[in-house]
């Protein structure tokens, strides 16, 4: 028996099946990577079904689930896998996530050549292009050779959420902007008092500085706008009181 050949070698992105299921598009008939094509009608499933597991990066003793609904649309071999059960695993379980997650997208496949030319029969030992072939087994990988073998779908577009509600939108105060403006010479009034206290020195100004402090609480707090919140208020008393 031939040794399998197997792609390694980015996965493009995906739509989101079930919590166990991906469809997938395995092979395509498009130069890879690899410098090989492989012929998609040409694929012989008759052992693989016997026998449908999915690998993870082509390790057979890591498989994660198993391989169906293969068939041959357009020029590309296509499927579904599904994930074996969750906690029977933890390989299985990892790639589950990343897949259904979207981080790895990547398919390939190991199979075994039948039918075998040259792409260029000037450069016989050049890439290949592979007419039949029979399918050994299909992995998920990180970096497909075949640039189209990836996941197409995670989810049925029945199971995505709906959008939420839209937030609701504050009312319009019309008063808001003279408020402001008012407030805003307030502050500028009661730094400036502030200072002059200071600047007076000794007890005398420190008491009077506590007790100009204290009627800029209650100047302000007759003042803010009412659409503000308690937050925004102690923010701007923090920032005036500098």
């Amino acid at each position: 028996m031939k040794a399998p050949l197997m792609r390694f070698l980015a996965a493009s992105t995906a739509t989101s099946l079930g919590d166990d299921e991906v469809d997938v598009t395995i092979s395509t008939d498009q130069l890879a990577r690899d410098g090989n094509i492989w012929i998609p009608s040409g694929c012989d499933l008759t052992d693989y079904r016997r026998n449908p597991v999915v690998l993870w990066q082509h390790r057979p003793d890591q498989p994660i689930g198993t391989a169906s609904n293969l068939r041959v649309v357009g020029g590309s071999l296509v499927g579904r896998i599904k994930f074996a059960p969750l906690g029977v695993s933890a390989t299985a379980d990892t790639a589950r996530g990343l897949m259904k997650s979207g981080v790895l997208c990547g398919i390939s496949a190991g199979i075994e050549a039948v039918d075998v030319v040259p792409i260029d029969p000037a450069k016989p030992r050049g890439g290949q292009k592979i007419t039949k072939w029979s399918l050994l087994e299909i992995s998920a990988v990180s970096i497909p050779a075949d640039t189209g073998a990836v996941v197409t779908a995670r989810a049925h577009p029945m199971t995505r959420k709906p959008a939420g509600p839209a937030a609701p939108r504050r009312a319009t105060d019309p008063g808001l902007p003279a408020r402001l403006a008012a407030l805003d010479a307030l502050n500028r009034t009661a730094q400036q008092s502030r200072r002059a206290a200071v600047e007076a020195g000794g007890a005398a100004g420190v008491v009077a500085f506590r007790e100009q402090a204290a009627a800029d609480a209650l100047a302000r707090s007759a003042a803010y706008p009412r659409t503000q919140s308690r937050a925004e208020r102690l923010a701007d008393v923090a920032r005036l009181s500098k």
